[in-house]
This record gives structure tokens, sequence and C-alpha cells, in this order.
């Protein structure tokens, strides 16, 4: 059986879309084709069955495959302008919130866009009701902009004065998408009703409706209006809403060739107010920092980044930046180290952990043993810059050694020896073998050599020192203690877990295995014909991680820690 006598069976049995969907797979092209010849030859009607209760009961699954075929073959029916218009209804209503939807009304617009009469019997049926078909604006205008550039914006600055909202925020999208660029004066009347709407908002989202439209009229036309732009961005910037936000986001983010120096620094000025919680916006300035040159920008970036992580009680924080932090920290040179300085330099906790998460969680010292004398520091900073890097960056071993011997490299000679008692003191002592990189790493014309040279001895005298005081029994506790020790530790937490697992709703809707010993997992299941039992064996899978901890956290934790919090609390010095 030809497709074709499939088609039409399947329309005379009551199942013509279930088969559109199946014969989509393999024979999309001449399935759409043949559709489009059939409904124009009237040997079936596709769009009233669109429009039918076969819709209704098509499954979810099958509707995505019908959705491309109607897509396709939509601008190729002939078809009265309330037929296209109500299947498009129709089948947008079924797709529900899939992103797909869009599809629908797209295929719309070139409907609209194959002939200018079409335009015109659109544009009608807005004009006579507009509350039938509020989703008809854009299509329209945007497919009769094609033909008429100059009539249909015209008729969008008329549909912007709309009393429906939904009407009104089509027409101002449109106008960023249609206005001519060659008729200035039209230009100008257009960038003149977007100002209106932002001076005197109807609504939150007209404001960043019309900032957006804004946005895509200067990209298409270039420099034409980007002075009457800047104006209105600054004038949306000035109290942003969470809407507002979002475009200046994305704006920054796929416009930014298109903004002036003065228009990017507004709309970071306004972006310091995101809210942590808005992840749409937050992505967006991640994408828009991930693209931006880290290297030139750096003083702008570092600014925005320091408004950003200290506005408000629950600020942003650096970790919701993944793309960011991943390039800062792929990128060659010292430009990782320059900005964890800049943020340590600040004496803000927030910034100053946030410096800590930029940093390397894997063991390297790539782009942090930089050059200190461009952030030309005083006599007193550079001891400072130390304790913050023990302060809060002692568990990132190498990237605090790299930036530690680059404050050595940077010291004067009146504190050269208080700072090599600061890290032999807070750093060696914590991590013994820190040393041996040090040693390796300076040349011998380096400037550090000299302090290096000096650590190492005091460090080799400390250990024979500890040599030759032998083992404190303290610290050597016989095999039978260290079991009693362990026996009491596992029963501590069982006990934890027992509690937290009666308190959880977890217990009340999942059933709880406990695996006592071995190597894999054994279940026995039933296959749905109720065949079995099957036996199904799932092998363990063990994962490991090593990390060496500060040797005072062992020794002397209170201690560590006192100083630690001493160093992360001290002020910047004036």
């Amino acid at each position: 059986m030809t497709t074709r006598a499939k088609l039409l069976a399947a329309y005379a049995d009551g199942a013509l879309l279930e088969t559109v969907s199946r014969l989509a797979v393999f024979e999309h092209e001449s399935v759409v084709d043949l559709l489009a010849n059939l409904q124009n030859s009237g040997d079936i009607d596709f769009l009233a069955t669109c429009r039918s209760e076969e819709l209704e009961r098509l499954p979810q699954q099958s509707y995505f495959g019908l959705q491309h075929v109607f897509c396709d073959a939509l601008p190729k029916i002939e078809c009265p302008v309330t037929e296209a218009v109500v299947a498009c209804d129709q089948m947008f209503e079924k797709a529900g919130s899939d992103g797909s939807a869009a599809l629908v009304f797209r295929a719309l617009r070139e409907w609209f866009q194959y002939s200018p009469s079409r335009a015109a019997e659109g544009l009608s049926l807005i004009c006579r009701n507009t509350d039938n078909h509020p989703r008809l604006v854009r299509p329209v205008l945007i497919a009769g902009a094609t033909h008429d550039a100059k009539k249909y914006t015209d008729e969008a600055l008329a549909l912007s004065r709309a009393t429906q909202s939904s009407i009104r925020m089509d027409a101002l999208f449109a106008l960023g998408q249609i206005a001519p660029e060659d008729d200035r004066s039209l230009l100008h009347r257009v960038v003149e009703r977007f100002t209106e709407c932002i001076a005197a908002p109807d609504s939150d989202r007209v404001t960043a409706i019309a900032l957006e439209a804004a946005l895509n009229l200067l990209k298409r036309t270039g420099d034409i209006i980007v002075t009457d732009v800047h104006a209105l961005l600054v004038k949306a910037s000035s109290n942003p809403t969470p809407a507002v936000l979002r475009v200046l986001a994305d704006g920054l983010r796929t416009r930014q060739n298109n903004f002036t120096d003065s228009m990017t620094n507004a709309s970071l000025k306004a972006l310091r107010l995101t809210d942590k919680q808005d992840a749409v916006t937050i992505r967006e300035i991640d994408l828009f920092l991930y693209q931006s040159d880290l290297d030139a920008d750096r003083n702008r970036i570092l600014e925005f980044l320091k408004d950003l992580l200290t506005h408000g009680d629950e600020p942003i924080e650096i970790d919701q930046f993944r793309n960011f932090r991943h390039n800062l920290k792929n990128t060659s040179g010292e430009l990782l180290g320059w900005y964890v300085v800049s943020l340590l330099l600040t004496g803000d906790h927030r910034l100053c952990m946030a410096a800590f998460d930029l940093l390397p969680y894997q063991e390297q010292r790539d782009g942090l043993d930089i050059d200190l004398r461009p952030f030309a520091l005083g006599p007193s900073w550079i001891p400072y810059l130390a304790r913050k890097v023990l302060g809060f960056c002692l568990l990132r071993r190498e990237g605090a050694a790299a930036m530690l011997l680059s404050c050595l490299r940077s010291v004067s000679e009146e504190d050269r020896a208080e700072l090599e008692d600061l890290i032999m003191d807070h750093f060696l002592m914590n991590y013994l073998t820190a040393i041996e990189w040090f040693e390796s790493t300076i040349s011998p014309d380096d400037p550090a050599r000299e302090s290096v040279d000096k650590l190492s001895a005091s460090l080799k005298i400390y250990l024979n020192d500890l040599t030759e005081c032998g083992t404190c029994s303290a610290f050597a506790p016989s095999e039978r203690e260290r079991q009693i020790q362990k026996h009491h530790h596992a029963d501590f937490w069982r006990e934890a877990h027992k509690k937290a697992q009666e308190h959880s709703i977890l217990s009340t809707v999942a059933h709880t295995a406990t695996v006592l010993y071995g190597s894999g997992s054994i279940a026995y299941v039933y296959d749905k014909d109720n065949n079995g039992p099957h036996r199904k064996e799932i092998p363990f899978v063990t994962h490991e991680h090593s990390a060496e901890f500060p040797r005072l956290y062992a020794l002397d934790p209170v201690g560590l820690n006192y100083a630690s919090n001493l160093f992360r609390s001290e002020a910047p010095p004036e």
C-alpha cells in the first residue's frame, strides 16, 4: 500500500494523526507533501482533524512527530485564515509547556509570509476582533513586514497602544524585528514609543519587552539609533525589575558588540541587584563573563564581581558561575592569581571566600605564582596578604604556597623577617614537605632565594629536634586503644544515623536495605509477564579520594582555628 493510500485509509478510519506521526519517522518529506496536496485537492481535511477530538486522544509521545509534519506542511496549504489560526491554537494547546510549542506559530508566520494577501487577511482578522486571537499579532506583523515594512511598522505602532496587554507587548516586540533600517523618521518614532513604555510602564513586563525590542532594533540597525537606545537603557536600568535584569543580562551576552562602554557599565551596575534565586539571570551573567576578555576587562569585571558577591544579605556566590570559573582556571599566564589576590586584598569575608573557591581543587600552581609589583602594595600590605592567604587558602596547599612565594619576592627588607616567621609557623609547620617545592622552584638569582634558604635551615633544625625527642606516647596509642576508639566512633555514628532516619520523611516513602558486606548486591525480580524470579547481580564500585590536611588539625586544632579566625577577621591596613 502506498503512503497516499495509507493516509486516505487512516483519514476514513479516524486515525489520520496517529498514522501521520508513525509514517513521519521514515517518510517525513513525502508525508508533508502528500498532506498538503490532499488538503488542497479536498481529498482530506487535515486542518479540521487537527481541531477535532482526534487530536485530544493522540498520545503525547506521538504528538511531537505530528507537530513537525504540521509545521512543515502548513505553509504549503491553501485555506482560509481562520482555519489555519484555529488549527495552530489547538496544536499549541496540545503541546502544553513544552518549549517546541513555539514552532507552531513560526509555521503560522511562514504561512502568512507566503503572500501579501495572506498577511493582509491576518491583519484584518486582528483589527476586527483582537480578543479571539491574541497570539496572532507577532506572526502577522513579522510576516507582513517582509512584504511592506513601513505599513506593518505603522500597524505595530498602533497595536502597541491597544487595550489588551498581551497585544501591546507582542506589537512592541515585533517593532524591534520589523522597523525598516532605511527610514530614519520611522525609526525615531519607534524608539520614542519604546521610551514612552519605559518612562510610564503599564507593568514590569512591558518595560522588559520594550527594552528587549530596542536592543533587537539596535542590533539590526547598528549605530543609527545607539544614542537613543543608550538613554533608554540607562532609564530602564535605574530601577530594574527581575524581568529587566534578565533582558540586560541576555543583551550583554548576545549583543555586547552593539553596546557602548557606558551601556555596558549601566547594565553591570543594574545586574549587581540580581537575586540569588534568579537562576535564569545568573546563567546569562555567567555566560557573559565566560565570553568576556577576562584579561583586557579585568578591572571592570572585578568591580562587577565585588558588587555582585556582596550585595544584600544573601548575595550571589561565586560557585553559581561555573562557566566563568572554568574559563578563569584555564587561562594562560597569571590571570587566575590576579583575581584571587585582588579579592583577598579587599578583606571582605565573602570576597575572600570567593577567592578560595576560585582556586583549583586539584593541587596545581599554574597561574598563582604571580608578580605582585603591579599591585603597588605598601610595606604593611604584603604581610597582610600573606595572612589572608593563610587564613582562607590554607587547605589549597599548592595555591597557597605559590602566593606565599610571591609575597616573599615582593616584601621589603624591613618586613622580610616577619613574613618568614609567619610562613614558618603557620604554613611549613602544617606542610613539612612544602619546603621541597620552594627549593625546586626558585632560581639562584630569585629575590626569595635568601628567605627560602633561611626557612629550609630552620625547618631542618626543627625536624632534627623532633627526631631526637622521639615519639610522644600520647600520639602513639596501642593497637587495643585504637580499636576501642574505633568502636566508640562507629557506635556514635550508627546511633546518629538511626535518629536521623527516624525523623526523616524518607522513612515513610522509601524502603531501607542494609548491606552488611560483599562486593555486589543480588536481587530477584519478576518480568512483566510475572515470570521469574530472575537473579540480578549488581557489582559495587568503590571511589577513593585522599587529601593532605594541615598537621596542626591533629596537633593543635584550637590554636590553628584561633590563628585562622584572627587572620580572616583582620581589617585592611589604613
